[in-house]
């Protein structure tokens, strides 16, 4: 948390180097090495005295480093050796690939949310159109009948009501939904089934209509 609000350009800085050339660094004494960027301890007032960083690599490619600074040791030793570079390398492959499986679990999250964002925009299209299209030839019938009695206008009306309560059940039938499941729809898209709640507002409708 303490350097958590410090940004490295690239290559600046031992984390830097390490990022940008994917090699790890073991230093005994950063006082003697010119890639060492003392500015962030002059900030916190933090002495580095030795530094040991690894590249983390997810295919080849570097996505952060593992940095420890300043070895503790009871034994007296307070410089890395080789043995904590290794250490460190086995442990930043675990946590290269722990990332690298959060990254894939959030994508896979993202497509199955856009997946059923699609199918449920299907499914609403399909419904609401169905609807519009049979309100759409009752006007064209209508029309070619010429003359609007006031018995087909008014028939009209209860059929324009009826399409706009029909339309509201849809949005209704998919609004409660406890579980999702899909059904073919054109090619290899699919549709959220929505066709019992949909027959039981329908049949609400009905009951209020009575």
């Amino acid at each position: 948390a303490r350097y958590s609000p410090f940004r490295l350009k690239p290559g600046q800085g031992i984390a830097g180097w390490v990022a940008q050339h994917g090699e790890p660094l073991l230093v005994p004494d950063v006082s003697q090495d010119p890639r060492f960027y003392a500015q962030v301890d002059q900030i916190t007032g933090f002495r580095s005295r030795s530094i040991l960083c690894v590249p983390l690599k997810s295919r080849e490619r570097v996505i952060g480093v593992l940095e420890a600074i300043n070895k503790r040791s009871e034994a007296g030793g307070s410089c890395f050796t080789q043995a904590d570079l290794e250490l460190l390398t086995t442990l930043a492959s675990w946590v290269a690939v722990a990332v690298e499986n959060a990254w894939l679990n959030r994508a896979t999250k993202e497509m199955a949310a856009a997946a059923a964002f699609k199918q449920a925009v299907t499914a609403l299209a399909h419904h609401i159109n169905n609807r519009l299209m049979a309100l759409s030839l009752e006007l064209d019938g209508l029309e070619m009948e010429g003359t609007l009695t006031p018995q087909a206008l008014s028939a009209l009306t209860a059929s324009a009501r009826r399409s706009i309560q029909e339309i509201s059940a849809v949005v209704k039938a998919l609004d409660r939904l406890e579980e999702l499941h899909t059904v073919p729809y054109v090619g290899t898209a699919e549709m959220i089934d929505i066709e019992q709640p949909l027959q039981e507002q329908l049949r609400l409708i009905e009951t209020q209509r009575r």
